[in-house]
């Protein structure tokens, strides 16, 4: 992709959904925690449309990619580019078990 294109993130309903349903799990346990999680995940998510791109690993699924969120962070993004689009499709818990 030429350097004057730009991406675009786009988090599809499901990636979304787990997301908002996590940090809400969180923030009932640890407030603080919940909103270093979330500012960690869309940290990530946002580095896989930088200019020079973070990106992650081949995903379990077919023309998907998987990128862990940290550390700390016990998440992983599965998503896949179309085009000039990134489109976060999951946001896993690491314990969790997928596909």
């Amino acid at each position: 992709m030429p350097p004057s294109a730009k991406k675009r993130l786009e988090w599809r309903p499901a990636a979304r959904l787990e997301f908002l349903e996590a940090i809400a799990y969180y923030a009932d346990l640890n407030p603080a925690a919940a909103q270093r999680m979330r500012d960690e995940i869309c940290k990530a998510a946002l580095t896989l449309i930088d200019p020079f791109p973070t990106s992650g690993r081949p995903g379990r699924t077919a023309g998907t990619f998987e990128r862990v969120v940290g550390r700390r962070t016990p998440f992983t993004l599965v998503y896949r580019e179309k085009g000039s689009v990134v489109q976060i499709l999951r946001v896993l818990h690491q314990a969790r078990k997928y596909p």
